[in-house]
């Protein structure tokens, strides 16, 4: 009885850390994600308005739907969009985004179903938490067609993996069903054909391998038919530097690590710590494969039967083989645009989930060592977690209030200033559509044109709206032919934050507004409990799609619960 008790408190203390952590991460997601459509979420709310409109017939809503974007045929991540609109009257990128972000709890759930399958005990599940829920991948966090296609890409990887290994094979159509909600998410999925393949073969379900090898030959003549590669894909310019290539490689499988510092010897950490991971999970699988091809070709070994630890190596395995090929899949379309390529940050929460694939399998192969495998992992989840939620907070608010800029930004002058001009010329008329027959519909904005009231405007030579302005470029990378499109930066070291500020660019015509990243302090001071934000702000504005003018500079700032624009001496020119 006496050892019952100790065991219950560590297990309850278990579940209500996973349930703080968790709820935590939807919660600041919730709060933080906008109603308002960020970059290639255009592309799926394209599709709603095409499926919306009487004027089209249905085969021509079919080809919408089977488009391209990019490398991939994202019919389910349309369809995902299409369901919300019809449920709520419009489409609310708020709930989508949200909603979305549920494939990460998928994620832990299957891992913490092989936790169990293990007999371990839910402690060993809290290092998983730590490290899945946490904001280190933000573009998978606040953007819904990457979230979408990103994360629901390995969901039903893992849980088509599942479902081969651990599911009764009379279930088999559910595996069936799996890939083909997984393939017409993301175009790599067409690899977990193969992957499942060689589970198959190794379990013996040969009449379920020929099925399977049937499925894949004509998902893949339908994926193809038509097939365009993306405009960032060069596989010529990714194999003419070998020892990029490898180091885009073992940055794929480490690249959380950079979250640190964005300096060439973290870049370097990372590389070297991805080499590790992979190559540990590599001895680990080849000895399984061994002794797997042992049983299937040597008469020796050709009646041992398939055993319920061999099925959690398959699993293991399986996933190990699809992320290896994701990796090669990123390093060789990528890799050509430099070393960075594989440190994207919408490419980063694969190297976390990999480390948590990682763990397990320690925990499977090293059972004697586990409770020291939990305790190292626990640790490094604790420290990963508590950073990446530091590092990137400042992230995630200013992602919300560009949002909100932009939406204001739309509303009075039809244009997007994060996106090139050829990008909204692209989209204003199925935009403004989508407006106009409520697919889409604009949030409640605190951000209004009131706030350019004479009686909020305060002309403002103080030394704290001092603005250091500078010019500034952003490279737009393109397989073909990259270029640059000018940038404006402008810095502040003075103004105290008093919550979130918004540059103000105003002519006689139009008026644009943008948000700033406020200056945070460091790490040390942050832990003396001093404010998470100090003084000063930094922003970069692309001014590609600003109409020719002259602009002053403005900021806009909340003060006694009013908001109140000081409008500077300073302007830039756009010719």
């Amino acid at each position: 009885m006496m050892l019952k008790k100790p065991a219950v408190f560590v297990n309850s203390t278990a579940y209500l850390s996973i349930i703080l952590i968790v709820g935590i991460y939807y919660i600041v997601c919730y709060s933080y994600s906008f109603n308002f459509f960020f970059q290639d979420d255009y592309h799926l709310l394209s599709f709603v308005n095409t499926a919306y409109n009487p004027l089209l017939t249905f085969h021509e809503k079919l080809q919408a739907l089977w488009s391209l974007h990019n490398e991939h045929r994202i019919v389910f991540p349309r369809l995902f969009v299409l369901i919300d609109c019809y449920l709520q009257g419009h489409i609310d990128w708020k709930v989508l985004n949200t909603v979305a972000t549920l494939y990460y709890l998928g994620i832990f759930m299957i891992f913490s179903l092989f936790i169990k399958r293990l007999k371990l005990s839910i402690i060993y599940v809290v290092p998983i938490a730590f490290i899945i829920f946490q904001p280190a991948s933000t573009d998978n966090y606040l953007w819904t067609i990457s979230t979408l296609q990103q994360v629901g890409n390995i969901f039903w990887a893992m849980l088509l993996f599942y479902s081969v290994c651990f599911f009764s094979p009379k279930y088999f159509w559910v595996s069936i069903i799996l890939v083909f909600v997984l393939t017409f998410t993301h175009g790599n999925g067409l690899f977990s054909f193969p992957v499942v393949a060689l589970i198959l073969l190794f379990q013996k379900r040969f009449k379920q391998l020929i099925i399977w090898i049937c499925l894949m030959i004509f998902v893949s003549v339908i994926y193809f038919w038509g097939y365009q590669n993306g405009q960032n894909s060069n596989l010529a310019g990714s194999l003419s530097d070998p020892t990029r290539l490898a180091l885009c490689f073992g940055g794929f499988w480490g690249s959380f690590v950079s979250i640190i510092s964005h300096r060439l010897e973290t870049y370097y950490q990372a590389i070297a710590l991805g080499f590790i991971v992979f190559v540990t999970l590599l001895f680990f699988n080849l000895r399984l494969t061994y002794h797997e091809t042992l049983t299937l070709f040597s008469k020796k070994y050709s009646t041992i039967q398939v055993k319920d630890s061999s099925v959690n190596g398959h699993f293991l395995l399986a996933y190990f083989i699809f992320f290896t090929i994701t990796a090669l899949l990123v390093t060789l379309s990528r890799s050509w645009s430099g070393l960075e390529s594989s440190f994207a940050n919408r490419y980063l929460h694969n190297s976390f989930i990999l480390f948590v694939l990682f763990y397990c399998t320690l925990l499977y192969y090293l059972p004697t060592f586990k409770r020291s495998i939990v305790g190292s992992f626990l640790i490094i989840g604790i420290v990963f977690n508590t950073f990446s939620w530091y590092q990137n907070f400042d992230r995630i608010i200013y992602i919300k209030y560009l949002n909100q800029a932009e939406a204001f930004n739309y509303q009075q002058d039809k244009i997007t200033i994060e996106n090139a001009a050829s990008f909204n010329r692209n989209i204003k008329d199925v935009l403004a559509q989508s407006f106009q027959n409520g697919v889409s519909v604009f949030p409640d904005n605190f951000l209004q044109p009131s706030i350019f009231n004479t009686a909020n405007q305060i002309p403002d030579s103080s030394s704290q709206y001092n603005l250091v302005v500078s010019k500034d470029s952003l490279l737009m990378l393109d397989a073909k032919e990259s270029h640059y499109l000018p940038k404006v930066m402008l810095k502040n070291t003075t103004l105290p934050y008093d919550g979130q500020a918004f540059m103000v660019f105003k002519s006689s015509k139009n008026t644009y507004i943008y948000p700033v990243l406020h200056q945070k302090s460091g790490r040390r001071r942050f832990m003396q409990l001093e404010p998470y934000f100090t003084k000063g702000f930094s922003t970069s504005v692309m001014l590609d799609s600003f109409e020719k003018n002259t602009y002053q500079i403005g900021i806009i700032q909340k003060i006694n619960n009013q908001l109140v624009c000081h409008f500077t001496p300073q302007t830039i020119t756009v010719r």
